[in-house]
């Protein structure tokens, strides 16, 4: 399983570089390992990978193929998100061939789940999908409609993307205000540790140098005494003749 999804991660990459053989080699890779995992999950997006793929090449019955049996899987999935983007590109792929009503037939099933669990990107394509299909058909309307649809959704997304895109920037800001008060706080701290450092180290000096002088003291006087014994002896000594 995780071979296939590595596959599907590569070829992902070469499909966004529009390097598409690159990316038909890769998913076909992560398809047959997939298949072999029997990854019910993961099978119908590789699928639906080589279907949006091959439209771009332009190979039409290969991607039908492809993509009904992504539609089907995510089905049996029940995974909403998996049939809207099924829909989607089937949606697309009939608009490719030029047969409008197929495509928006697909394009509002699409549209239908995109609505429901507010799946923006898909409704912003299905709009504007739709918006090109009834405007082929000459339903002015109809597409006046979508193509409103459409200028909104996008406006709605571009600025839901830059709210997330200021909250981003405004959470770097503070981690690295954040980071800096940290770094500031301990350099503070190793600041007082040396001053204290020193006191303690300049308090020990001079309790050694106290020490020093009194035992300096002690000994002249001690010094001193015993000279004025010996002079005072010597001086009885010299009475005494």
């Amino acid at each position: 399983k995780g071979i296939g999804d590595s596959y599907n991660n590569i070829g992902t990459i070469y499909k966004e570089k529009k390097n598409y053989p690159k990316a038909l080699e890769y998913f076909n890779k992560s398809l047959r390992y997939r298949n072999l995992a029997e990854d019910a999950i993961g099978t119908p997006t590789t699928l639906a990978n080589l279907g949006l793929v091959n439209i771009r090449m332009g190979n039409f019955s290969v991607a039908k193929v492809q993509l009904r049996k992504a539609l089907q899987q995510y089905k049996m999935n029940n995974d909403d998100f998996g049939m809207c983007l099924a829909y989607n590109y089937i949606g697309d792929l009939y608009l490719q061939e030029k047969k409008y009503k197929e495509a928006i037939s697909f394009l509002n099933l699409s549209l239908s789940i995109s609505e429901k669990n507010n799946i923006q990107h898909y409704s912003s394509n299905s709009y504007q999908a739709l918006a090109t299909a009834n405007e082929k058909i000459e339903n002015y309307k109809e597409a006046y409609f979508y193509h409103k649809k459409y200028t909104e959704i996008k406006d709605k997304i571009y600025n839901s993307e830059n709210a997330a895109l200021l909250a981003e920037i405004q959470t770097k800001y503070e981690t690295e205000k954040n980071k800096k008060q940290i770094i500031l706080s301990k350099a503070e701290l190793a600041k007082q540790n040396t001053l204290t450092n020193i006191f303690i180290f300049g308090f020990v000096i001079m309790i050694f140098l106290v020490i020093f002088i009194l035992k300096s003291y002690k000994a002249k006087a001690k010094r001193n005494k015993i000279i004025l014994e010996q002079k005072e002896a010597v001086e009885e000594k010299n009475k005494i003749i």
